[in-house]
């Protein structure tokens, strides 16, 4: 398989995660198929025979270990949190009016579940942004490039497209505040992980959604 020549279509085969439509069981299935790109380049590397670097590829595979249980986790997860958000989105719409305060508080409740599926990923991708960076930056093989940087190209597409899904979360949950009197989404753990996000362009949109909505409570 040619890696390089392959990141856009399965990008395109698994719904284009760098835009904010696409869900989270997408994005965590781009991150199946990343971990298995850095798992290859790791394991043509660890073959290469480098005692530097043994311990860190061990490491690195625990990590994979870990990192493919997790994906796999959010990828189930991630279909009920949504259907949660819609149920709770249609009986705001449909319900008595006496209702909506309590029934727009819900939507807030299933979104602050939401996001904890997608700060899941978003802590897988930007552990494989930099592993795969420092594959490599030497601790890998030359020979086995294409699959490191299509491992870090597809992280990179998926913290994108978590950054996309958290700015609209923060901004519905704004929104059912300013409407309905929800109470305030907590965002302590995004307003974390923005810090980290090594893509100037892609944290500064979560830092603005952040301090639209407001900082965190206390």
């Amino acid at each position: 398989m040619d890696y390089n020549n392959d990141i856009q279509s399965v990008l395109t085969a698994i719904g284009r995660t760098d835009r904010s439509q696409t869900s989270g069981a997408a994005v965590a299935l781009t991150l199946s198929v990343a971990i298995e790109c850095l798992a290859l380049h790791l394991s043509l590397s660890t073959r290469a025979d480098e005692p530097d670097h043994r311990e860190y590829h061990t490491d690195l595979r625990g990590r994979i270990d870990e990192w493919r249980e997790a994906a796999q986790r959010a990828f189930v997860e991630d279909p009920a949190h949504v259907r949660d958000v819609l149920d709770a989105r249609l009986a705001r719409r449909t319900g008595p009016e006496d209702e909506s305060v309590e029934r727009a508080q819900r939507e807030v409740d299933a979104l602050q579940q939401a996001n904890a599926v997608l700060l899941l990923l978003m802590e897988i991708s930007l552990a494989l942004e930099v592993d795969a960076a420092r594959m490599l930056d030497g601790r890998g093989v030359a020979h086995a490039r294409a699959e490191a940087e299509t491992a870090m190209h597809l992280a990179e597409a998926a913290t994108r497209s978590v950054t996309s899904m958290l700015v609209a979360n923060v901004a519905t949950a704004r929104a059912r505040a300013a409407d309905f009197d929800a109470g305030p989404m907590d965002v302590r753990a995004i307003e974390e992980i923005a810090g980290r996000i090594p893509h100037a362009d892609t944290r500064l949109r979560l830092d603005r959604a952040l301090a639209t909505h407001g900082r965190a409570p206390g």
